[in-house]
């Protein structure tokens, strides 16, 4: 365990960077050859050389086909094929290409315009859609504030979560589902992809993850762009680029290098950003397993492992590539965990027990001014005069008071600060208690009963015997 407050993973990365005279504004991939967009010009890069492949001015955005490329620019949408450059009567704010269906989705707005080539085959609208979008096998997912609006290619339409924000980029991974997050962001993960097709959800909310197999992967990247390679989650804004494994949910890659386009290329990963090309190839370490036990608190716990939300019952075993992580414990209403951030190197399978104790509440032993006693709070021994404070966790608790020759049991709920005060009798002259409202006692005098009575019956006894002894005495006298 370390004592530091490093919270990167580590991970083995080819990275290299290609340095060019401009700043790339877009990536595309055509035929085998990474197309590279400056603001007036489109280029072939191949053997680390640029050629000059289409000059237009103002552009924006480039997307391609195996036929032909899709341009952006200020003034709308063009696609160039066989040297002809052909307007498309649009604009688009982003392009995708489909390749289950060989289509572009151009987005606007709330609008979405489908080509095939230069020709029109749909158009739609999303309403409250930031336009993104992604493909499966069947269906196109756009983005929208309330829900992943799924379009199936043979029509028919689907929206999985009602009133749910999901707006930013997005992709398939497997049997998985990944989608960008602004809020919180980073990427939220569905583990079953039948997830997506289920009926309508109202709402999922953060403590709501686990019941449909979601996780949560935070990051300081806003996800505009997204795409797998090599099993790995790559994402990049503005704000920088960051790789995620979602074996373990982990950010293992982050670079403050703002990212204009991404693409996959010759089985790396090509960000266009400033002043040239960043090439990545991240590669992920081994797997280990973190084991954590609760002991005590509520049923169930949330906690983070690297700012990825995590709930946990009794326990959970997490798979962890080798690197550092920072595990943070949230506080229950009334129990939070002894140590609530722990620095863990991990390098191996391991177990960590976790101690919820209960929020600190105050007990208070309300005796007669004067009396002592012996307070027993679950078999531990404290000593009580007077007003005596016991500060214990929250909790349920066997209390035993041992005052003035007798004794007082009680069962105390101990879920607020508490008064007990035990009927003790008093038989002497002292100071008793008779409230407790602000933690000070009022006091009022009992005094013991000395009654003169006593005195003069004793006296009229006294004068009886004498009186009875002086007539015996006289009567014995007159016999004589």
């Amino acid at each position: 365990m370390l004592t530091s407050s490093q919270t990167a993973t580590q991970t083995s990365s080819d990275t290299s960077f290609i340095p060019l005279n401009f700043t790339p504004v877009s990536l595309s991939v055509m035929n085998g050859n990474l197309l590279v967009a400056s603001n007036n010009e489109v280029y072939q890069y191949q053997g680390g050389n640029l050629t000059p492949f289409l000059h237009v001015n103002n552009i924006q955005e480039i997307a391609s086909s195996a036929q032909g490329v899709y341009v952006e620019n200020s003034s709308g949408l063009y696609y160039y094929q066989q040297g002809v450059l052909t307007p498309l009567h649009v604009m688009a704010g982003k392009l995708f290409f489909d390749n289950f269906t060989g289509s572009l989705y151009a987005t606007c707005g709330y609008d979405v315009y489908v080509f095939q080539g230069s020709k029109m085959v749909q158009n739609f609208s999303v309403y409250e859609s930031f336009g993104y979008v992604t493909f499966n096998s069947k269906e196109a997912i756009v983005d929208s504030q309330n829900g992943f609006a799924i379009y199936y290619y043979n029509g028919s339409f689907h929206c999985t979560i009602d009133y749910q924000d999901a707006l930013c980029a997005m992709t398939f991974y497997g049997n998985k589902f990944v989608a960008g997050s602004f809020d919180p962001i980073g990427v939220f993960v569905f583990n079953n992809i039948n997830v997506l097709y289920d009926k309508v959800i109202p709402v999922i909310y953060l403590d709501q993850l686990s019941e449909y197999n979601m996780s949560l992967v935070c990051t300081n990247v806003l996800p505009q762009y997204m795409l797998v390679h090599n099993g790995l989650i790559y994402t990049g804004s503005s704000r920088g680029i960051a790789v995620i494994n979602t074996n373990d949910s982990q950010v293992v890659y982050y670079s403050p290098s703002p990212a204009y386009s991404m693409v996959e290329y010759h089985g790396k990963v090509y960000v266009a950003t400033n002043g040239g090309i960043m090439v990545l190839n991240v590669k992920p370490l081994p797997i280990f397993y973190v084991t954590l036990v609760r002991e005590g608190g509520p049923q169930s716990v949330f906690f983070t492992v690297n700012g990825s939300m995590k709930e946990m019952s009794f326990s959970c075993t997490i798979p962890l590539e080798e690197g550092v992580y920072n595990f943070t414990f949230f506080n229950d209403t009334d129990y939070h965990a002894e140590n609530s951030t722990m620095i863990v190197r991990v390098d191996y399978n391991t177990t960590f027990t976790v101690n919820y104790v209960g929020v600190p509440e105050v007990l208070y032993i309300n005796l007669p001014q004067g009396v002592k006693g012996d307070v027993y709070v679950n078999g531990t021994e404290y000593q009580a005069d007077g007003l005596t404070k016991i500060i214990l966790p929250y909790g349920v608790y066997d209390l035993k008071v041992e005052a003035g020759g007798e004794e007082f049991k009680y069962t105390v709920f101990l879920t607020d600060d508490t008064v007990i005060t035990p009927n003790v009798h008093i038989t002497s002259s002292v100071n008793v208690n008779t409230s407790s409202t602000s933690g000070v006692p009022s006091t009022q005098t009992v005094s013991s009963v000395t009654s003169s009575n006593s005195f003069t019956f004793i006296a009229i006894v006294a004068v009886f015997v004498v009186a009875l002894v002086m007539i015996l005495l006289i009567y014995r006298a007159s016999r004589k």
